[in-house]
């Protein structure tokens, strides 16, 4: 029997009930041993830091969409920003950072270093720097192309072709300028096989410092490539001179002894606790290194004369030993009164509504779930959720409707634990004083133990507004959105914009990168205008239903994951939506993430 029909059928009511009980969280002990900073150098690298003393930073305060914005052109896209990469799919995993500077004409340049496979399958290559070039168009709905020109070892120079959305952007003299774009690239990658995916984001073209990191970030890291799942969750402190201490919750497979040598179980997981002492170095442009990965700064404020960096992601020179994969890490700037060192953290700062976006992580079949949790700043939450699973016969997908209540604690640093069935462990990665109250404005959780389906969830909750209510209304306007296919035979990911009209019906248009005719062959399938209905909940969660669905949309599930309030009601700035069938050639289940670009 094999694992789909395995999953589907004999443990289909212990997925039922483990899944009913919600995800797990376990407390976060301290092994701050040599052995333990050795360990989580190659998987949760740091960099980012924080000034102390400056409330106006404290989360994104991106400017807000125009109503009747002009259309985007290809001078949208000008100044500076920081490319961010990872590949999906392959045979090993891949990832690369720089920076690159587009002149508004069509044009752009710059330097990104890649972190490749080496010679066998366990060493890397941590620091190919590149020159990028190429050329861009833009069409009026944000959607463009890219063509880029670029060398690799040993296959000389390559060009490859993407096909990119814009996802926040703000009106300048009239002009809609470009904050963010993701790109996905039209073919697999000729070394590891990987379908690339890219963030972009416009950042300031000034001197940045080693002082552009100093203070606390909330940190969370993902593995990629390994044969197992693995998956961190921290907080990193900088002091703007070069020096950094990392404080991080590692759930890695193991035996109940660490650090649980041979591999264990399949199903083991251990949650690896402790602290590391490294250095840090930021260059003029923002790209930097540590003792073990390389880093970009992705966002980053004026404060005083000093650029201050508030998101820095970085990449690991090498792969985790005990899971075999490459880990990406996100660092994001804490409140300047919120040092996890001299605590501020209480049960009181969660409080209110949470969207969720839940993955599962590895597995030979897929969960992914849109959640609300809702807290009550003393200790305990509930919340709805909807779960994408295996249905009982092989092949079939499911919506399962789960009520989530439990417990949590937070302690004063930030890390804490939740309760509602099982284990599992977070960290306040963003917040901001409410009240005189350190409030989450977004927390990483991870549960502790492999769930039925195999996976190990990760999940990131960001605070909803407390004001206003939750109404078709809510979801007005076009929202930029990219897709990545989890656990599917062959890597898919896509690009498009979802637009609603306020009163339940919806239309989008996209483009998906899904397998060809061949094992290394891709074709771009794209979607027009496709027209369909949506409803939206109190809870913030809803569906929407496409008729006749090609590739990529069908009959979906979603939570808001980010919103404001105007007129008594909770406008969507961003969603988490989940496609319930499998995704027919690469047999992933596509996850779409929906930005407001404006009216």
């Amino acid at each position: 029997m094999n694992a789909s029909h395995r999953f589907a059928g004999i443990y289909w009511p212990v997925m039922l009930m483990v899944l009913a009980a919600g995800w797990l969280l376990l407390p976060p002990g301290v092994v701050p041993t040599a052995r333990a900073a050795q360990i989580h150098a190659a998987a949760a690298p740091l960099l980012n830091p924080v000034l102390q003393g400056d409330e106006s930073v404290d989360e994104d305060e991106e400017e807000g969409p125009a109503s009747n914005q002009p259309p985007f052109t290809v001078a949208s896209i000008v100044g500076t920003f920081a490319w961010t990469h990872i590949g999906h799919g392959g045979q090993f995993p891949g990832a690369s950072l720089g920076v690159l500077t587009f002149d508004g004409a069509g044009r752009f340049s710059g330097t990104v270093t890649l972190n490749l496979p080496g010679e066998d399958f366990t060493n890397r290559i941590p620091d190919f720097r590149t020159s990028f070039s190429g050329s861009y168009t833009l069409n009026p709905d944000g959607t463009g192309t890219s063509t880029a020109r670029f060398t690799l070892p040993g296959s000389g120079r390559q060009e490859t072709s993407s096909h990119f959305v814009v996802t926040k952007a703000v009106v300048r003299s009239g002009q809609r300028i470009a904050r963010e774009f993701r790109l996905v690239a039209d073919r697999l990658s000729v070394i590891s096989g990987n379908l690339d995916v890219a963030v972009l984001k416009q950042i300031p073209s000034g001197e940045f410092s080693n002082a552009s990191l100093s203070g606390t970030y909330g940190e969370h890291g993902t593995g990629y490539g390994g044969a197992q799942p693995a998956v961190d969750a921290g907080f990193a402190t900088f002091d703007g001179r070069g020096n950094t201490t990392v404080y991080f919750n590692q759930n890695i497979p193991g035996e109940e002894d660490i650090p649980g040598f041979p591999a264990p179980a399949f199903s083991q997981r251990q949650v690896f606790s402790g602290s590391a002492n490294l250095t840090y170095q930021v260059n003029l442009d923002g790209t930097g290194k540590s003792d073990v990965a390389h880093f970009v700064i992705t966002e980053a404020r004026e404060i005083g004369n000093q650029l201050v960096a508030t998101e820095v992601f970085s990449i690991a020179d090498a792969l985790d030993q005990f899971s075999g994969n490459l880990h990406t890490t996100t660092l994001t700037r804490l409140s300047s009164s919120s040092n996890p060192e001299q605590g501020g953290f209480t049960a009181a700062s969660l409080k209110g509504m949470y969207g969720g976006k839940v993955i599962g992580r590895g597995g030979p079949t897929q969960q992914i779930t849109a959640a609300m949790l809702r807290f009550d700043g003393a200790g305990g939450f509930d919340g709805p959720g909807t779960i994408n699973l295996p249905g009982q016969v092989y092949g079939q997908r499911i919506f399962l409707s789960a009520p989530f209540v439990g417990t949590y604690t937070v302690q004063p640093n930030g890390f804490g634990t939740t309760l509602n069935g099982g284990e599992s462990y977070f960290v306040i990665t963003k917040s901001k004083l409410i009240n005189g109250v350190n409030v989450a404005t977004e927390f990483a959780l991870v549960v502790k133990e492999l769930q039925p389906t195999g996976n190990l969830i990760t999940a990131i909750f960001t605070r909803l507004p407390d004001g206003g209510e939750f109404t078709a209304a809510s979801l007005r306007g076009t929202y930029a959105s990219n897709a990545i296919g989890y656990g599917g035979q062959m890597p898919e990911a896509g690009v498009g914009t979802f637009t609603f009209n306020g009163a339940g019906v919806s239309s989008t248009s996209f483009f998906q990168n899904i397998p060809g005719s061949t094992a290394f062959d891709r074709q771009i399938f794209e979607g027009r205008n496709i027209v369909g209905s949506y409803t939206v909940d109190a809870n913030a969660l809803g569906q929407t239903l496409f008729p006749n669905p090609p590739f990529g949309i069908g009959e979906s599930a979603f939570v808001i994951t980010k919103a404001s309030v105007r007129n008594n009601v909770k406008i969507a700035e961003e969603f988490f939506l989940i496609v319930k069938d499998y995704s027919p050639l690469s047999r992933s289940i596509l996850a779409w993430v929906g930005t407001r670009i404006g009216d």
